[in-house]
């Protein structure tokens, strides 16, 4: 609060008073911009916990296990996996603005793609010899159909039986 305070009134050129609260309202704005950045990419908090977690460990090791150095590395854990917890939430939160922004230039590449995919693997006719086999094409789904029922039939078929007791 104080750096935004301070930018506030350091912010102050020789202009009339609505170009004056532009400037100062830029000024502020380029200092959030960096701040956020710094909380967002920085992510110093949990690295400065795993760094400590660490210290803790090799302290441990070198003097051994006492209970106030156990009380410390669970405090420090509770803290870094609470740490984890918001830098997670911070980024699933940003991927969900960026989905926001994006998804109609997504969502109009994706169905465009899928339409000319659509459009590609269709089969309309079966022409042989320049012929049209629309006959054919029929009876290809037709035992297409049977073949794909005909498994299910079978595999219905080959069940178990156990002193005649059939399990389904």
């Amino acid at each position: 609060m104080d750096g935004i305070r301070s930018k506030w009134e350091n912010c102050s050129r020789r202009s009339n008073s609505g170009l004056k609260i532009v400037n100062k309202v830029k000024a502020v704005k380029s200092f959030l911009k960096v701040q956020l950045k710094n909380r967002i990419v920085g992510g110093n908090e949990s690295k400065k916990l795993e760094v400590e977690l660490v210290q803790i460990e090799l302290l441990a090791e070198k003097n051994g296990w006492s209970t106030i150095l156990r009380e410390e590395r669970l405090v420090c854990l509770k803290k870094l996996w609470k740490q984890i917890r918001i830098d997670e939430q911070k980024w699933r939160q940003f991927s969900r603005i960026k989905w926001l922004k994006d998804s109609d230039r997504n969502l109009k590449f994706f169905h465009m793609m899928t339409n000319v995919r659509r459009k590609a693997n269709f089969i309309g006719d079966i022409i042989i010899e320049g012929k049209s086999r629309k006959g054919m094409l029929d009876q290809i789904k037709s035992k297409r159909e049977c073949f794909l029922f005909s498994g299910v039939i079978l595999r219905r078929r080959s069940r178990v039986l156990l002193s005649g007791t059939v399990f389904t």
